[in-house]
């Protein structure tokens, strides 16, 4: 995929609204990020977890006068915000509202690590800002395939709350230097092993893969095929005969480049993808 212009991921969304003056406050509580410190009109990024520290949505938060704004990147928005709902307290001081939608911008670049770049959130009547003025959003095949290639595991059933970030290449999304919140005595276990037993990878194919798939690294003429990997997403490339997709990889396969699919040995690439960050290299500060 070559970028001969300015190209956008562009796409209104679901803003759950948190009102009081105990938003920041309770996102710290609930999510991976760290807001004591944000300043109002800032982007927060992180993830909201499980109990066990598995990864159930991403999500892009601002605080504002009246609280904070979120947008659930990936995920079930009605999830979240049935989550949100089942732990507040009349303490908390916050109220939820889920009756806004926003228009969500950002610039999209072919081998830029970073996954959230030149980001602005639009409502209806606003143009785009002067530096995204002339951009074209990108087709769905084509955005799908830049967000797998940079380890975006947004789209439907990718974050299943079976993985947590440092698997899915999300470390960076992760604060470790925060108080408590939901999933934290996991992810400091997990974060002082230093090492994931998975790994998210991007993958791509001649044939066309259904989810579920097992990957094996076993040679074609191997008695037994032993199951190291399994896919957790498929896009169809219908112009070029071919498919895509994301795959969650245990450690004996970190190392391979090419790896088949168990039950009829076709040929699968494996690539770590462009913005993938392990536990290794946690940024421990806001992102």
């Amino acid at each position: 995929m070559i970028f001969e212009r300015q190209l956008l991921w562009d796409e209104t969304k679901p803003l759950l609204k948190l009102l009081g003056n105990g938003s920041r406050a309770f996102l710290n509580g609930q999510t991976t990020a760290d807001f004591s410190e944000v300043k109002q009109g800032s982007f927060v990024r992180g993830c909201w977890l499980n109990t066990l520290g598995r990864v159930r949505a991403l999500f892009e938060a601002r605080l504002i006068a009246e609280g904070a704004e979120l947008l659930v990147l990936g995920g079930d928005f009605d999830e979240v915000k049935k989550g949100f709902d089942q732990v507040l307290f009349p303490a908390d001081n916050v109220l939820i509202d889920s009756s806004q939608k926003i228009r969500r911008v950002q610039n999209l670049e072919k081998q830029q690590p970073e996954r959230f770049d030149q980001v602005a959130w639009l409502l209806p009547e606003q143009s785009l800002p002067k530096a995204l003025e002339g951009s074209e959003s990108l087709s769905p095949l084509n955005f799908d395939r830049w967000r797998m290639e940079h380890g975006l595991p947004i789209g439907p059933g990718e974050l299943n709350a079976r993985n947590n970030p440092f698997e899915l290449g999300l470390s960076n999304l992760v604060n470790l230097n925060k108080g408590c919140y939901l999933g934290q005595e996991t992810i400091a276990k997990l974060a002082r092993a230093g090492q994931a037993k998975k790994q998210l990878r991007f993958w791509e194919s001649d044939k066309t893969l259904s989810t579920g798939q097992t990957l094996t690294n076993s040679l074609p003429n191997s008695i037994e095929k032993k199951n190291i990997g399994v896919v957790i997403s498929s896009i169809k490339d219908t112009k070029l005969d071919s498919s895509f997709g994301l795959a969650i990889l245990r450690s004996q396969a970190f190392e391979d480049n090419e790896l088949y699919l168990t039950d009829d040995l076709i040929r699968v690439h494996i690539k770590v993808p462009i913005g993938f960050v392990g536990p290794s290299s946690s940024n421990l500060g806001l992102v």
